[in-house]
């Protein structure tokens, strides 16, 4: 909205005043494509991390005379590539120092796993690469 008005004060003067405000909306959208080749092979691996569980016997001797049995649940992981089948493991939990199962020792050691087979798959695409050039 905007007022405007316009008053000779003498002949040669006039006096300008203009009130109101402005408003504006703008709006953009933009869309861009672009074509891309890629050269080499594509690696792709996937993996499924599985979490299992089983009821199995602690047995430990504190002293020699006496034997003590227990039971205890015991967690692991078993890592299987997707496509393939092929299965990594099992990674089991063992027993603490506390008495009972490390259940983040089994993990642990499945990410470990999962992380070397990264470091190999990176190594053999590097190695790859060398080969075809």
């Amino acid at each position: 909205m905007e007022v405007r008005f316009k008053v000779p004060l003498i002949s040669i003067f006039t006096f300008d005043a203009k009130t109101g405000e402005e408003t504006a909306h703008r709006e953009l959208s933009r869309y861009e494509t672009a074509k891309v080749t890629r050269n080499g092979q594509t690696i792709s691996k996937s993996y499924i991390v599985k979490k299992l569980a089983r009821n199995s016997l602690l047995i430990s001797p504190p002293n020699p005379s006496v034997i003590v049995v227990s039971l205890a649940r015991q967690i692991g992981y078993l890592i299987e590539r997707k496509e393939v089948g092929d299965t990594i493991g099992p990674f089991w939990s063992f027993p603490s120092f506390e008495g009972g199962l490390d259940d983040m020792a089994a993990y642990q050691s499945a990410l470990n796993s999962l992380t070397k087979l990264q470091e190999e798959t990176a190594y053999d695409i590097r190695r790859r690469a060398a080969l075809s050039r």
